[in-house]
């Protein structure tokens, strides 16, 4: 399982992209400061992603994180490994 971060519009350009990038990681750093659960993140063609160890710091994660003044910006989903 993993929850992935992606930016919403194709017509932003690619340093607004970079920064809006720039600004998920920030806040996920943020939360991982106050909460104390270690991730693993990786970052392909302006997509974002996030994996925890225990399956219920992503019920933690996804009550708690906020990022809703961007939502018109930023899209964020959970997605399931359908390989186990």
């Amino acid at each position: 399982m993993l929850i992935e971060f992606a930016i919403i519009d194709s017509d932003t350009s690619w340093w607004e992209k970079h920064y809006l990038l720039e600004l998920i990681q920030s806040k996920i750093s943020e939360w991982r400061g106050i909460y104390g659960i270690k991730t693993d993140e990786k970052t392909v063609k302006f997509r974002h992603r996030l994996c925890f160890s225990d399956e219920k710091h992503y019920s933690l994660f996804l009550l708690t994180f906020d990022l809703s003044e961007y939502d018109h910006l930023v899209s964020m989903r959970l997605i399931q490994d359908r390989n186990r």
